[in-house]
Parts: structure tokens; C-alpha cells; sequence
């Protein structure tokens, strides 16, 4: 059989993408841990072979879709991150507050006014900080590299460094995760309690796609944009 306990998560996760399902399975925190092996990871031999044998498959029957992110450069990256998890992030703050309120007022259970509690402390964190990306980090990472590809040395950011807006994203993302985890925890993984509600149905199903859609936006920042952009900083602007 195949030896992934060697490789890392985000190699994992380059190789199929797919395998955010097998991690979200077993617990793993490709977010914040993606730099870690596999066998670092999840030590418990039994569940090891039973997640490789699951990744196997993944691999092995995997269709065309599958993006190698580590082959994206950092505009590439910065595009993708803006338009498939900013756009629909921004979108999903909106439908989701308006959803989230909505089951309050309708589905009379008590674990309701915590979820959307929860819900809305995780758009309050992540609204200033993608705005921030956006205004401030993005923009010098996307001037960075221009002006490496031009043969010339880019000029410090206004900011001070790139490691160090990185290390309070990081901070920021690890945050992220927590509230995530707690919202998961909270709708015993996004298990609908009432399956003859189609409302409440539909919003557990909702907050599960976000949840998914968060943690794969916060890895592809964690893992490889920001890796690139502090090797691009490393290379050419530390003295």
C-alpha cells in the first residue's frame, strides 16, 4: 500500500483535494497543522491505516478537477482566494445572517440562540480581517512580485514586514478555527436535529458548507500563499 505518513497535509491536499473530507472525518487541522506530516498528526496506528486506505481511494479514482496549488504562483493565488472564498464569503454573511435570524424566529430550540451567537462572532471576526488582506497585504504581495519579475528589489511595506502581517493573520486564522470548532461542536457537526424542518434543515446544511468553505480558504493562506510570500521576502528583502 501506498506510504503517505511521510507526506504533509498540504502535499496531501495538493495531490487531492478531496482529502478535506478524510481529515474533516478524522479531526485534523489542515488549517492551521498543514505543514505537518501525516504520521505527526494522528499517531493512533489503527485510525492511520484506516485514513490511508480512505486517501487511497480519494487518489486513485479522483477525476481532472484537482488543483496542485503549489503550482500557482502568488497572483494566481491572491485571484483565486478573492474570488472563490472574499466573494462568496461576502455573500454568505449576508444570506446567512438574514437564514440565521429567520430559524431563531421560527424553530423554537434551545440550542438555536448559541449557534447563531456563535455564527455571528465568527462574521464579526472574519469581516475586518479579509478587509485588511484586501487593503493592505494583498496589494503589496501583488506589487512584491511584479516587481521581483522586473529584476529589481521591492521597497520595504508600510507595514514593516510581510512575516510579521503574516504571523497576525495566522494568529487571527488560528482564532478562526477555534470559533469554527465551537460551532461545530455546537450543531454536533452539523447534524440537523429535526429532519422534518426543511428550514432548519437547510441552515445546518448552510453552516456546514461555510464551515468547509472557511477552513479550505484559511489553508490555502496558511499553507501556500503565505509560505510563497515569505519565501519571495526572505530572498530579496531581509539583509
Amino acid at each position: 500500500m501506498m506510504d503517505l505518513t511521510n507526506k504533509t497535509l498540504t502535499d496531501i491536499l495538493n495531490d487531492c483535494n478531496q482529502a478535506t473530507l478524510v481529515f474533516e472525518k478524522y479531526h485534523i487541522d489542515y488549517c492551521n497543522l498543514g505543514r505537518k506530516k501525516l504520521r505527526e498528526v494522528l499517531p493512533n496506528k489503527t485510525q492511520m491505516q484506516r485514513l490511508q486506505s480512505e486517501l487511497i481511494e480519494l487518489l486513485t479514482n479522483m477525476g481532472q478537477s484537482n488543483i496542485n496549488y503549489s503550482e500557482l504562483d502568488i497572483a494566481q493565488l491572491i485571484d483565486l482566494i478573492r474570488t472563490e472564498y472574499h466573494e462568496y464569503l461576502r455573500q454568505k454573511i449576508s444570506e446567512l445572517t438574514q437564514l440565521s435570524q429567520r430559524v431563531r424566529l421560527e424553530c423554537d430550540r434551545p440550542e438555536i440562540a448559541q449557534v447563531h451567537d456563535q455564527l455571528m462572532a465568527i462574521f464579526d471576526h472574519l469581516a475586518p480581517h479579509m478587509v485588511r488582506e484586501e487593503k493592505v497585504l494583498f496589494p503589496y504581495l501583488a506589487y512584491m512580485v511584479h516587481t521581483v519579475e522586473k529584476g529589481k528589489v521591492p521597497r520595504p511595506p508600510s507595514f514593516g514586514k510581510v512575516k510579521m502581517s503574516v504571523s497576525q493573520m495566522l494568529e487571527e486564522h488560528r482564532d478562526s478555527t477555534e470559533k469554527l470548532n465551537h460551532l461545530a461542536a455546537a450543531t454536533d457537526n452539523y447534524t440537523c436535529p429535526d429532519e422534518h424542518k426543511p428550514l432548519l434543515c437547510e441552515y445546518y446544511c448552510e453552516l456546514h458548507a461555510l464551515d468547509r468553505n472557511l477552513r479550505m480558504h484559511m489553508h490555502l493562506e496558511n499553507n501556500v500563499l503565505f509560505e510563497k510570500a515569505r519565501a519571495v521576502e526572505k530572498r530579496y528583502l531581509d539583509n
